[in-house]
């Protein structure tokens, strides 16, 4: 199943078309997911594009596993600013839905990271993030 969603990350959908349908179809396939796929996702998001990265973090704040979270943990460090925000987006998606999430020290290092230079709407999601982290 991994297979497939990498496949279906890497289409060149328009951005109308993933934010209406596509999202929603990755999110399937996700459902679907044995443990190989989820060590395969885990081993292979970070040798993906910045697109692909981007679009997996936002799939994964709609699907009940546990290998979510140590993902968008991953997600949070890294160097992409836009893959950082859409992993914080979900991390914060998740809190909301009153998701058991452990905070760690590194996390909220990277979320003080991640504003550095993040821009007026970044701030705004790291910062809906960091509060959750502190308490």
């Amino acid at each position: 199943m991994f297979k497939k969603y990498d496949q279906y990350l890497e289409a060149d959908w328009g951005d109308d078309y993933w934010s209406d349908v596509g999202i929603l179809d990755a999110i399937k396939l996700l459902d679907d997911f044995n443990d190989l796929d989820w060590i395969d996702l885990e081993r292979e998001w970070h040798s993906k594009t910045t697109v692909w990265q981007g679009r997996c973090a936002q799939t994964l704040s709609d699907v009940e596993s546990p290998r979510v979270l140590p993902v968008l943990f991953q997600m949070m460090a890294s160097e992409e600013e836009d893959v950082v925000l859409l992993a914080a987006d979900s991390l914060n998606a998740l809190a909301s839905m009153g998701r058991f999430i452990v905070w760690t020290p590194d996390l909220r290092i990277q979320i003080g990271n991640a504003m550095v230079g993040a821009g007026p709407v970044g701030k705004i999601v790291l910062e809906s993030l960091l509060e959750k982290v502190i308490k």
